[in-house]
């Protein structure tokens, strides 16, 4: 018996060939959230400053320059802890922030992807459409290497 192209063109099989096969794609969502959020700009997912260095860490830290934006990188642990669960309509983005969650400038929202990183993964999600497509429609399912860039 034949299986049909249609059967394979199914939102939550692109949805897994995109995200669920992809590390190198995982790895490069979460360095939005990682690199141009925290480490560059110091913003969580709504794009609101963190918090700012006071004259007091810079004393204790001259590395810390007082008005610079939190990068919340010292150790790096929180970096390195960072994954993101894909579940079958929805990505999460995790990271083990017990460190962090007792600070008065802690949200949720700082491990989340604010709007410019979203559109970045969703145009991945776009070129990856096309190119499953195209490979279920002729014959070839070999793994996506889809990127950001």
């Amino acid at each position: 018996m034949a299986v049909r192209a249609e059967k394979f063109l199914t939102n939550s099989l692109l949805w897994f060939d995109t995200f669920g096969r992809n590390p190198r794609l995982i790895n490069e969502m979460l360095d939005l959230i990682r690199y141009d959020q925290l480490f560059n700009k110091g913003v969580d997912a709504n794009d609101n400053i963190i918090g700012t260095y006071s004259f007091v860490t810079q004393m204790i830290n001259p590395s810390k320059q007082q008005g610079e934006h939190y990068t919340l990188y010292d150790t790096g642990e929180l970096y390195r802890s960072m994954m993101v669960i894909v579940l079958k309509d929805s990505l999460e983005p995790i990271a083990d922030t017990d460190k962090i969650e007792d600070q008065d400038w802690y949200n949720e929202d700082i491990i989340g992807w604010n709007d410019t990183s979203i559109e970045k993964i969703r145009e991945a999600y776009k070129r990856n459409a096309i190119s499953y497509s195209k490979r279920v429609l002729f014959g070839n399912f070999g793994m996506s290497n889809v990127r950001l860039a």
